[in-house]
């Protein structure tokens, strides 16, 4: 899968050692993150071949094995198509996901953070792929719409712990949705 004009394979292999953590049991970082960016940045998202339940490949010609018709039977293969399905879902119901605006947002440490804005509406994606927890501020009207980690709230204050992201957002009147 192309992120943002990178392979995947490749930054995955790059990234793999540094974060052994696992996502939520059984995914690990590099994966989740990538399908986050590559659901919520600009472009139409390409979902490879296999990308959806965590087959892995690489060189050709390893980036060529049959479909894995007993991915039901790994946990890490339901919670990865678990996840491409919500945020395909959350992709198609959000006009602001699908033609909005990108900017990246000012935040510390190795959050990377950014907002997509169209009439009125803003989302919010943030993504803690480092280590340790960092903080963010962002206006507490906005709504939460996915939490991957243990998020904390403290009015405008949003902590992030290591290997957690967020997409949050705010309705058209300015008001939370």
């Amino acid at each position: 899968m192309l992120v943002g004009g990178l392979d995947k394979a490749f930054l995955s292999g790059v990234t793999s050692t540094t974060y052994a953590a696992t996502f939520s049991n059984n995914v690990y970082l590099p994966e989740f993150v990538f399908v986050i960016f590559q659901m919520t940045f600009v472009g139409a998202p390409h979902v490879y071949y296999g990308d959806e339940i965590g087959m892995q490949g690489k060189k050709d010609p390893d980036n060529r094995r049959p479909f894995d018709w007993d991915w039901e039977q790994r946990p890490e293969a339901v919670e990865m198509r678990s996840l491409y399905r919500d945020l395909i879902h959350l992709r198609l119901a959000s006009p602001v996901l699908q033609r909005g605006s990108f900017s990246f947002l000012p935040v510390g440490g190795d959050i990377v953070a950014y907002a997509r804005e169209l009439e009125g509406e803003s989302m919010v994606v943030a993504l803690n792929p480092g280590n340790i927890a960092s903080q963010i501020t962002l206006n507490r009207d906005y709504i939460f719409l996915k939490t991957f980690g243990a998020i904390q709230r403290n009015m405008d204050a949003v902590l992030l712990p290591a290997n957690s992201a967020l997409i949050a957002c705010l309705g058209k009147t300015g008001k939370a949705r």
